[in-house]
């Protein structure tokens, strides 16, 4: 999780330091003229790429914890279809399946920490902004009060406040319709149902809470991790990684091959080059030395070998 805090935290500091005074900025620009250079046309666009990145990276880390509860507990689910809100919905039918007393304590108080009702909302709310930026597209809103546009001797000074929906999944159009319908008035540019705070402290709230949940959840599985090591280390491959069947599967609809006109050799790699922390991962997983391969992957991958012999 190192990176992905780093990230977070990278993240946090830009939009503490620079959103509301890009904001400010651009829409003050807009209101009494065009932008004076080209990094003031897209500062806008570069707070709503950190803001989809951030929603994006957040529901991310969600889905990636899901995939180590049901790994670490373990629970008979795949890990390819596995995300935070499926395990929220099914992790109590799930549960049922542990046979070991000290395996389902644990596994309660996870799944009180994944669905508590303190978590609900905001993880629901989180989820819907993500889906929308990533699937539909920005929605900004801006909030300007006319009388703060200007200060003492007419100085121009920028209070403007970026403000998220209450709920993403309606469209920007319809909300934008029905504030003007409502208020009937010609020069209502306002925005329907905006959450109370600033989308600024909305993120930071935001990111708070995934980091306390996330904690939480990782420290129930360390321990639970801790007494399967000595205790219990039976482990439902076939369920989590149902991979035979989606090997023969992927070999067999296999037909895009690439673009390029001039096949890349077929000899392998004798160098490669790649960050510390995947070469960790890589050697925790007994993929750096040759013996190890074997002994460890062997014995799984065989079976795979000669169920897929008469695939084509």
């Amino acid at each position: 999780m190192s990176e992905l805090s780093h990230w977070l935290e990278w993240h946090r500091y830009w939009f503490n330091e620079n959103a509301q005074k890009v904001y400010a900025t651009h829409r003050l620009c807009s209101l009494v003229g065009q932008p004076k250079n080209l990094l003031q046309a897209i500062r806008s666009n570069l707070v709503q790429l950190h803001a989809v990145g951030v929603a994006r990276a957040l529901v991310s880390a969600l889905d990636c914890v899901a995939a180590v509860v049901v790994g670490v507990l373990p629970l008979k689910e795949t890990m390819e279809d596995i995300s935070f809100s499926r395990l929220r919905n099914n992790m109590r039918n799930l549960i049922e399946g542990l046979n070991n007393v000290i395996q389902q304590e644990s596994a309660t108080r996870v799944c009180n920490l994944v669905s508590s009702g303190q978590g609900e909302e905001w993880i629901d709310w989180l989820r819907r902004l993500r889906n929308t930026w990533i699937h539909r597209g920005e929605q900004p809103v801006f909030m300007v009060d006319p009388n703060s546009l200007y200060g003492p001797s007419r100085a121009l000074r920028a209070e403007v406040t970026w403000r998220l929906p209450e709920d993403p999944y309606v469209p920007e159009v319809w909300r934008m319709a029905l504030e003007r319908l409502q208020r009937k008035e010609e020069g209502s540019t306002g925005f329907l149902y905006p959450l109370r705070e600033d989308a600024v402290s909305t993120f930071h709230e935001l990111l708070k809470r995934s980091v306390n949940l996330i904690d939480a959840i990782g420290k129930e599985l360390s321990e639970v991790w801790d007494w399967r090591r000595d205790n219990c280390r039976n482990q439902p491959v076939e369920d989590q990684w149902p991979i035979k069947n989606r090997y023969k599967e992927a070999i067999r609809k296999a037909r895009f091959k690439g673009f390029a006109p001039n096949a890349m050799p077929s000899k392998p790699l004798y160098i490669v080059l790649c960050h510390p922390s995947d070469f960790k991962r890589w050697k925790t997983a007994a993929l750096v030395d040759a013996r190890d391969v074997a002994q460890v992957w062997g014995k799984f991958f065989s079976q795979m070998a000669c169920d897929s012999s008469d695939v084509s």
